[in-house]
């Protein structure tokens, strides 16, 4: 299972060897997009907070949420939901933002809330829903390093992207990816990744 960064990362699962992947996303846009590209994935438009409606209990194996936490606010709901439809031992991959404990809400550069990681309550959290936290890794210089590269990329192909895209478009990529990278560097925001498994 995998949420979908329009379906690029459930399809680098398929090319490297794994047999069934479901790439989900609440967005049906995204997902839209993404079964247009990505044939050999399966893709469904589904709220996180509901996905034992969709797939049968004990159904994936391996789950991964690539950046999707963070974006959430009610975690143990939506971890509890995932657990059901997993099998027992089934491993849990998180890369997300992360912060230790945040005392204001963070904003994204649209305004919305960001709700990062908290690792100071994330192995309670995943305890209470079903979850054994095999490993936490801090991620926050990897993340720097990755947005820097981001962002160079899209300097050095912006004549190549404004082809495809619309500039202003372009410009609030950017701007956002800007945002987070700041934000990182100032040590607001940090990344990490966490393996857990189903209990």
């Amino acid at each position: 299972m995998s949420d979908v960064v329009f379906g690029g990362t459930a399809d680098y699962f398929v090319k490297n060897g794994f047999k069934h992947v479901w790439g989900v996303d609440i967005d049906p846009a995204v997902i839209n997009y993404a079964k247009s590209k990505y044939k050999e994935v399966q893709f469904s438009s589904v709220d996180a907070a509901s996905v034992s409606l969709k797939f049968d209990r004990d159904f994936f194996s391996f789950i991964y949420l690539f950046n999707v936490l963070y974006a959430i606010e009610d975690k143990v709901t939506v971890l509890r939901q995932l657990a059901r439809v997993s099998k027992p031992g089934a491993i849990l991959m998180i890369f997300d933002y992360s912060v230790e404990e945040t005392t204001e809400p963070l904003l994204d550069l649209t305004g919305k809330p960001m709700r990062p990681i908290q690792t100071k309550k994330i192995k309670q959290q995943l305890y209470e829903s079903g979850w054994e936290v095999l490993e936490v890794r801090d991620l926050s210089e990897t993340f720097i390093v990755w947005y820097e590269q981001l962002l160079q990329k899209l300097e050095d192909k912006k004549n190549e992207i404004t082809g495809h895209f619309l500039e202003k478009d372009i410009a609030k990529f950017s701007a956002t990816y800007l945002h987070i990278l700041h934000q990182l560097h100032h040590k607001i925001l940090g990344g990490v990744l966490i393996y857990a498994k189903r209990i």
